[in-house]
């Protein structure tokens, strides 16, 4: 573990160890080598709380990566379309500790898919956002962060439909 930590209210997450990559229009993002948690594909159990798993700490980022766009974002759109993408990139996280807090994998897969849903709002409204001019150089990074969230969300969900069968 790295000294990095994500600091939300009374609580600390200490983050796993990432690598930075850069793009092509200067823009760099974190990734992990396994993103979706703690399962080990061998009937293992699941990591033992919602805050080991990558893709939850990785949807974290992603939510406070657009608090601080849409902070920046017009005032005539607090009550729309900021409002609207806080609200959904908040949901991707919460479903994907709501589920983990659920008795059975399927409760989870359950909540994986709502928060599935969620972020396919989220990559939406930046897609708006962008088109509408209000993404900053730093902001145009986002919808990456997005696609890895939603990579390590499929990784989960596929590990626990095997696991499921």
């Amino acid at each position: 573990m790295d000294a990095r930590v994500v600091r939300r209210s009374s609580y600390v997450v200490p983050l796993p160890s990432r690598h930075t990559y850069g793009s092509q229009s200067g823009c760099s993002f974190v990734t992990d080598t396994a993103p979706f948690g703690c399962y080990n594909g061998r009937g293992g159990s699941m990591s033992s709380s919602f805050r080991d798993l990558r893709v939850w700490q990785e949807a974290i980022e992603l939510t406070t990566g657009i608090y601080d766009e849409t902070a920046r974002f017009p005032k005539h759109e607090i009550y729309g379309l900021t409002q609207q993408i806080r609200r959904a990139s908040v949901s991707i996280a919460s479903n994907i500790a709501e589920g983990k807090g659920h008795r059975s994998d399927k409760e989870f897969l359950h909540f994986l898919f709502h928060a599935r849903g969620s972020l396919l709002e989220v990559q939406t409204q930046l897609v708006i956002a962008g088109k509408l001019g209000y993404l900053s150089a730093e902001g145009h990074c986002l919808p990456r962060k997005a696609e890895g969230v939603g990579r390590a969300l499929s990784g989960l969900i596929s590990a626990l439909e095997r696991k499921i069968g």
